[in-house]
C-alpha cells in the first residue's frame, strides 16, 4: 500500500532526554531507558534517505525535547544537523510537503531552535515548517518556564509571522473550570493566531494506581463541569468539529521509529483554522472523569449529536 494516497506523517523520536517532567507525557516513563542515541539517529537518517520515504508526505521531529540543549549534552549536534539537512533536501525536491518540529518551548536559550529554523529559511522552505507545542498551567509550567514559553512564541511570531503554531492543551479540571471566552480571545491575540488543540487527559500516563489513588486526581475533570465547558465553547462560537474518522484509524497513519507508541486518542479543534479529525480507536477504553464511568469522548459525540 502506498500511504501517500492519504496524508501520512512519519514521526521520529530522536532521544528521550527532556528538560521537563510533565505529568501528562509518556516520556516520563522512558526517560531512563538505555538508548544508543548516535546509532539511533544514524538509522533515522538512513531511513530518510531510503525508498521508505516514498510512503510519506509529512515528517515530524521530536525528543524528548529537541531544543533544550540536548543536542550538545548528548553530543549529537552533527547527527542532528545532518537529519535537518536531509529533511531540507526532501522538501526542496518535493518529496515532503511539510516538516513539523515538536517542542515544549520552555527554555531560556533558544539558539538550537534558531539554528534549525535558519537552515530551513536559508534553504527556501521556511513556509513548509510548522511548530507543535503544549500549554498547560497545571502540571507543565512554573512561572519562570511559562515566561520562557511566551518569549519563544513571541520570537517565532516576530521572526516568522506566518509560521503555524499548534498548541495542545490537556482537558484538566483546572482548565475547564477557569477558561473563559476572554481568556481564549486573549490567548489568541497574544499568540497571534496559534491554533489550540484540546486533548483528553491520558489516564494511563499518570503515576499511581487508578484515578482515586493517583497523586494527580485533582487534574481529572468532573463530568458536570466538562459538559458545561463544552456548552460554553459552542456558545462562544469557538467549537468546530471538522470530521469523524468512521474506521477508527489514525488519519495520519503515524509510524514511530522507537519501540514505544503514544498518540492522542482523539483531538478536536477550537479555532476555525485548525483541521484535525476526531478519531475513536477501539482500544481506547478510558473514561476520563474523576466522578463518572461515562467515557468522556461519548459526551463529546453526544453533545455534537454525532
Amino acid at each position: 500500500m502506498n500511504y501517500r494516497e492519504h496524508e501520512c506523517e512519519l514521526i521520529l523520536d530522536l532521544w528521550n532526554h527532556c528538560n521537563n517532567n510533565c505529568v501528562f507525557c509518556y516520556n516520563q516513563t522512558i526517560m531512563h531507558l538505555p538508548l544508543d542515541i548516535k546509532k539511533h539517529m544514524k538509522l533515522c537518517n538512513e531511513m530518510l534517505n531510503s525508498n521508505f520515504m516514498e510512503n510519506f508526505n509529512r515528517l515530524r521531529f521530536l525528543g524528548g525535547e529537541l531544543f533544550d540543549g540536548s543536542i550538545d549534552q548528548l553530543e549529537v549536534r552533527n547527527e542532528f544537523i545532518t537529519l535537518i539537512q536531509t529533511a531540507l533536501r526532501l522538501l526542496q525536491e518535493g518529496k515532503l510537503d511539510r516538516v513539523n518540529l515538536l517542542t515544549n518551548l520552555i527554555y531560556k536559550d533558544n539558539k538550537d531552535l534558531k539554528e534549525t529554523l535558519k537552515i530551513f529559511e536559508d534553504g527556501g522552505v521556511i513556509d513548509k515548517i510548522d511548530i507543535s507545542t503544549s500549554y498547560d498551567i497545571a502540571g507543565r509550567f512554573t512561572k519562570e518556564s511559562e515566561q520562557w514559553w511566551w518569549n519563544n512564541v513571541d520570537w517565532i511570531r516576530n521572526t516568522y509571522s506566518k509560521m503555524k503554531i499548534d498548541v495542545g492543551m490537556i482537558l484538566t479540571q483546572p482548565l475547564i473550570t477557569t477558561i473563559t471566552k476572554e481568556w481564549i480571545e486573549d490567548f489568541d491575540k497574544r499568540s497571534k493566531g496559534a491554533c489550540i488543540n484540546f486533548s483528553e487527559l491520558d489516564i494511563a500516563l499518570l503515576k499511581g494506581k487508578g484515578k482515586q489513588n493517583s497523586p494527580y486526581k485533582h487534574l481529572f475533570p468532573k463530568r458536570h463541569d466538562f459538559i458545561r465547558f463544552l456548552k460554553n465553547l459552542k456558545d462562544w462560537g469557538y467549537f468546530k468539529l471538522v470530521g469523524v474518522d468512521p474506521g477508527g484509524h489514525d488519519p495520519w497513519n503515524r509510524i514511530y521509529s522507537m519501540q514505544y507508541v503514544h498518540v492522542d486518542e482523539f483531538n478536536f479543534p477550537v479555532f476555525k483554522n485548525l483541521s484535525y479529525l476526531l478519531t475513536e480507536r477501539e482500544d481506547f477504553k478510558q473514561d476520563g472523569y474523576i466522578d463518572s464511568d461515562v467515557p468522556l469522548y461519548q459526551d463529546i459525540k453526544r453533545f455534537l449529536d454525532l
